[in-house]
């Protein structure tokens, strides 16, 4: 299965490894990625 984000806006929170990998997984697959963390 082929995942097509392309123009989709998707909210990552928590940046965590797997939030970065989620992160970075989405963003390449065409999503506008926003990542939110408790720590700044």
């Amino acid at each position: 299965m082929i995942l097509e984000l392309a123009n989709q806006r998707v909210l990552v929170v928590g940046l965590g490894k797997s939030g970065v990998d989620c992160a970075i997984f989405l963003k390449d697959r065409g999503a506008q990625v926003t990542v939110s963390d408790a720590k700044p």
